[in-house]
């Protein structure tokens, strides 16, 4: 049988070439692609799904050359702390990734991960939903050992400081409301079973923070108290700027979802309406300051310590003394 040509063979190609682009002229915003071809990665601020301008536009960078590509890990983590929070995963899925990169050039954040028993090949077009409402899912490429490595991390290494709050606060708020039913039960022939209960229940939510990596120094008494209480100032102030937006149409309406906010409060209402003092303050956020003074005597990488200092907004000198401020 005859071979075909060269001539007829690239002939060939050019056809199918040129039926692709003309595929893309066709069924793309050539000067949406042509922008995100040359930026690189979907802007910041373009959510999946959340409008459909927004969804266009992610849809249109599936068709880049970069789209999907694996990501430099020196460079992606370059002034980023390293833990698979929301923007880190925010950031990576920019580029078409399903997961940050592993940081491979930092020695200590893959001791005792078994890097070379996984895949470090790209699985791609793996379907991620922006929400029940926002249509058909973003294809990310990943690989498994990214996968399970950023398992193996959340297990392991410190969490980013709103995860913890927000886990200490759940855990908080249990233990306290529970603790109010009990209160409010008053005595009866049971109150031994449910003194039995209630530490049981306590036991549950504060072993479930530690599974998910809350530290200790987060689940002592005055931890857990005070983080409930600080968490529902913040809440008592949204309360009130809404209430003030109502009261110019109904004051009756505003003044009751105020107080119906208070009456659900697992703490005394003063706690959380009136000024607090210096040692209570103190006091709020002494657990931060054991925390980090742990991290620190354990060797733990100081970009950590560092987010966690800014977060909260501490001063170094006080967490570890003149001499450790540097």
């Amino acid at each position: 049988m005859p071979q075909m040509k060269p001539r007829k063979t690239i002939k060939a190609v050019l056809v199918v070439i040129g039926a692709f682009l003309l595929f893309l002229l066709a069924c793309l915003p050539i000067k949406q692609w042509w922008e995100l071809q040359r930026l690189g990665h979907v802007p910041e601020g373009v959510s999946r799904g959340t409008t459909r301008e927004d969804y266009d536009l992610w849809r249109v960078a599936e068709w880049t050359t970069w789209w999907g590509k694996p990501l430099d890990p020196e460079t992606f983590w370059k002034g980023r702390v390293m833990w698979n929070d929301r923007s880190a995963l925010s950031a990576a899925n920019r580029y078409g990734r399903g997961y940050p990169p592993i940081p491979m050039h930092v020695p200590n954040l893959i001791t005792g991960f078994p890097l070379g028993s996984y895949s470090h090949a790209d699985i791609p077009n793996r379907l991620v939903s922006g929400g029940p409402d926002s249509g058909r899912g973003t294809p990310f490429d990943s690989t498994e050992a990214e996968g399970i490595y950023w398992t193996w991390f959340w297990m392991k290494k410190p969490k980013p400081p709103e995860t913890l709050e927000r886990e200490q606060f759940q855990a908080a708020e249990m233990i306290l409301r529970i603790r109010k039913r009990t209160l409010e039960s008053g005595e009866d022939v049971n109150a031994h079973t449910r003194a039995k209960d209630q530490a049981k229940s306590e036991s549950f939510h504060k072993g479930r923070a530690r599974e998910i990596g809350v530290p200790a120094e987060a689940l002592t008494e005055d931890a857990l108290f005070w983080a409930y209480v600080m968490k529902q100032r913040e809440a008592y102030k949204k309360e009130q700027a809404q209430a003030d937006r109502w009261r110019s149409q109904n004051n009756q309406i505003a003044d009751a979802f105020v107080k119906r906010f208070l009456e659900k409060l697992a703490v005394n209402t003063k706690l959380v309406t009136e000024p607090l003092t210096v040692e209570q303050i103190e006091t709020a956020t002494r657990w931060k300051y054991a925390y980090l003074k742990r991290l620190r005597s354990e060797k733990t990488d100081d970009s950590y310590i560092n987010a966690y200092v800014e977060t909260w907004k501490l001063d170094r000198a006080v967490v570890f003394g003149e001499k450790d401020s540097k």
